[in-house]
Formats: C-alpha cells, sequence, structure tokens
C-alpha cells in the first residue's frame, strides 16, 4: 500500500510561478518524481488519509479497448474506497493521484511538452470543468462514471463500446448532456445505432447531437422522456445525421 501524497499550497504557488522549468523537469525525468524535492527546495508534499495498492497499465496506443481496464480499475478503486465525484474532482487530489500512483502514465500519455496544457490539466489553470475533462486520470473516471449501467448484466457494456468508438469521448466536454440519465441514454442510442446498421460513431455526427441536445436542454425537452423514449428519440435523430452526412 502506497500513501497518496497532496502537493502543499506553498508548492503548488511555486510550481505555477515556474511553469517553464516545472515542465523541463517533468521532460528530463520522465520515469521518477525525485526531482521534486529539490526543485521546489524543501518537501512539497503532504501526507493524505488514502493509501492504495494501485498502478496503471502501460497505455497503448494501439489498444482497440483505448485504457478500459485503466478506467474500469480506477473507478473500482475509488468505488471500494468510498471516495465520489467531490473528493475525485478536486485539483489536489486528482494531480496528487497522478504524482504518487501515475506519474510514468501521465508523461507516456500527455508527456510535458506544451506548458499551458500540462498546467491547466495537473493544476486546473482553465478551471475544474476543464480540467476534469483533460485530467489523465479524471477523464478515465469521469467515462466511467457517466457508462456504468448496474442494470445490465455487464455493468461496464456501455463503457466499453464508448471505449471502443472514441468520437463519443468529445460527449464529456458539453456541460448541457452532464445529466447522468442523457449521456447514458446517449450511448445506448448509438450503441443500438451500431448493432442495426454496424457503423460507428463519427465525430461530426457526435457534435451534431450535442448541438441539438443543448437546444432540447434549454426547453427542458429531455426532462419530460423516460429513458426508452429518449433512446429511441436520439436513435432517429442519429439515423437522420448520418443519412445526410453520408
Amino acid at each position: 500500500m502506497k500513501n497518496l501524497r497532496y502537493f502543499t499550497d506553498d508548492a503548488i504557488t511555486m510550481f505555477k510561478a515556474n511553469k517553464e522549468d516545472f515542465c523541463a523537469k517533468m521532460r528530463e525525468f520522465p520515469n521518477s518524481t525525485d526531482w521534486l524535492k529539490s526543485f521546489y527546495g524543501d518537501e512539497p508534499t503532504v501526507p493524505s488519509k488514502y493509501s492504495f495498492d494501485f498502478e496503471f497499465k502501460p497505455f497503448d496506443k494501439k489498444s482497440s479497448t483505448r485504457d478500459f481496464d485503466n478506467a474500469v480499475a480506477l473507478y473500482e478503486l475509488f468505488e471500494e474506497n468510498n471516495i465520489g465525484p467531490a473528493t475525485i474532482y478536486n485539483e489536489k487530489f486528482l494531480t496528487g493521484f497522478i504524482f504518487t500512483f501515475g506519474y510514468e502514465y501521465f508523461m507516456n500519455v500527455m508527456g510535458a511538452d506544451q506548458v499551458t496544457h500540462v498546467f491547466a490539466t495537473l493544476f486546473f489553470d482553465d478551471g475544474t470543468h476543464r480540467a476534469v475533462a483533460r485530467n489523465v486520470v479524471g477523464q478515465l473516471y469521469r467515462y466511467v462514471e457517466m457508462t456504468v449501467d448496474d442494470t445490465l448484466v455487464d455493468r461496464y457494456e456501455i463503457t466499453r463500446y464508448v471505449f471502443q468508438n472514441p468520437a463519443l469521448f468529445r460527449i464529456k466536454y458539453n456541460t448541457s448532456v452532464d445529466g447522468e440519465n442523457t449521456t447514458r441514454a446517449i450511448f445506448k442510442a448509438f450503441r443500438e445505432w451500431t448493432e442495426e446498421t454496424h457503423k460507428s460513431p463519427t465525430t461530426p455526427m457526435v457534435e451534431k447531437l450535442k448541438v441539438h441536445l443543448s437546444v432540447l436542454a434549454n426547453i427542458s425537452e429531455t426532462d419530460l422522456m423516460d429513458e426508452r423514449a429518449l433512446i429511441n428519440y436520439l436513435k432517429e435523430f442519429i439515423k437522420k445525421v448520418d443519412h445526410k452526412l453520408a
């Protein structure tokens, strides 16, 4: 078991004031965080109340599941330890988790070449919603949170489908479809459409659906539908978009 360690407020302030140098150190030492103490000039972390036995599986860009195994493992880890979104979607928790358990994984997936991007995802420079949507740990957890369904024999059936169709990842950026019932209905509608047509969702299709749902959300139309009705409605819209884009 390894203790998850948080960065202190002073350390985060210092890192943000020295972004270029911080990222340069990350690039210089992509496999170890031993450089942090000398960079800060003191111990930059404090222990948390959380200790885990966790290790990321190596990121495989060629994998058809798009890191499905890591996402499920993270979700189950937090679920088993009764850690909810209020804690998970927190700058110190997400950053601490990455530097304690997933530093090498982060460097393999994202690297540290784009300084602005690193600090937007690690230290929430552009706000919580954007950071969670792009943070390596936050987004993996979010994919499962949006798709897990305990009414199914395989609770990760929809999750697996989404990881096999990465165009659907764009749904996580849209606040108007963040509702649990709406997002799950979107994925179920696409999955049924795929089963019927043997086609895969595309980015233009997803973008058109997001725009359409934004309009519906403004007039509360989706709130009036049960899940089956919403799935059927969305599936018909998907068919129309597919026909127009063909």
